[in-house]
């Protein structure tokens, strides 16, 4: 959290990127505090009802919200990309924030249904949750819920496909940009004498006609462009198709039939495990891609700032700042 709060990071991207970073965490913290109250040996009715119907609907909420805030991240980009020219909101920042807040309560809401499958029970004045099968096993409940658990999943797979295929749109779409402005910089101009004097002219009057909404825009467009937030994408990409991925199937094939069956939970174990190991990673995939988040939590972490200050290649590949002397 206090890497996300360097000033290096606060451009609109990084918003996002500091959105899946806490979404993450809070999701891994309900985790943690799921296997904790497993350890109560007399758990109240307060733990209980909240292990019941609120627990599994939290924990999926801001994990799945990650997702969804990296797709809207990608889907900011590729808008702006795609369409330079539309016109902007004056506060991006405010815009952006509004966005995440809907989102993230979209992704409950989404979830709540999910209470509906278990049932607080009292056997011998031990509670105790238990599947909700008198509910979920009637019709028309049983056809509705199935439909709205692929429905749910379904949305988190096709939102991950998106977002891989928006990105390898984005990083074609850049590439082709910057071999573009490459060929008009290495273009023959037809006076070379004047070639100075008027790329000097130019630069001032193009420079001197922007008003404030203008650099904003293009503040805000070299942010969404930047090469390290392409490979942060990437990588986010990559990660979530890992982690994400076996889990959905998981989730659309879980029934009340499988759950005495040893080979469908070994594999629900191993996809848990990869979603759990995705959300865990996600910082360090985010240092690896981006020199800039990893140069922000070196200078955060005083202990690792003083070690890598002194490694002359490290601060070269980063752009590490000299210590102050």
């Amino acid at each position: 959290m206090v890497t996300l709060r360097s000033p290096t990071l606060q451009t609109v991207p990084f918003m996002y990127i500091r959105s899946i970073a806490i979404f993450d965490f809070i999701g891994l913290c309900l985790i943690s505090l799921h296997f904790g109250l497993e350890l109560v040996p007399k758990p109240s009715y307060s733990q209980m009802f909240y292990t019941t119907y609120v627990e599994e609907c939290l924990i999926n909420a801001f994990l799945v919200a990650s997702v969804y805030c990296a797709l809207l991240l990608t889907s900011e980009r590729y808008l702006l990309i795609t369409h330079p020219h539309k016109r902007r909101t004056t506060d991006p920042k405010y815009m952006a924030q509004m966005k995440i807040a809907i989102l993230l309560l979209c992704c409950v809401v989404l979830h709540l249904p999910m209470a509906a499958q278990n049932k607080l029970r009292n056997n011998n004045g031990k509670w105790h949750k238990g599947n909700n099968i008198e509910f979920l096993c009637s019709e028309p409940v049983f056809t509705l819920y199935n439909y709205y658990k692929m429905s749910r999943e379904f949305l988190r797979f096709l939102s991950i496909i998106i977002m891989v295929i928006l990105n390898i749109i984005i990083a074609r779409k850049l590439q082709i940009t910057k071999k573009k402005r490459r060929l008009m910089i290495l273009r023959p101009t037809t006076n070379p004498l004047n070639t100075k004097k008027t790329k000097t002219t130019t630069f001032h009057v193009r420079y001197s006609s922007q008003d404030h909404s203008t650099r904003t825009e293009n503040s805000l467009m070299r942010s969404f462009t930047e090469k390290k937030l392409t490979a942060l994408m990437v990588a986010i990409c990559l990660i979530f198709m890992i982690g994400n991925l076996p889990q959905t199937f998981v989730m659309v094939l879980q029934n009340e039939a499988r759950e005495t069956n040893y080979e469908f939970q070994f594999i629900r174990n191993i996809a848990n495990l990869f979603e759990v190991l995705n959300h865990c990673l996600n910082f360090y995939v985010f240092c690896m891609a981006s020199s800039e988040y990893m140069r922000a939590f070196i200078t955060k972490c005083m202990c690792l700032h003083g070690i890598f200050s002194h490694i002359t290649w490290y601060k070269r590949s980063i752009n590490f700042p000299e210590n102050n002397k």
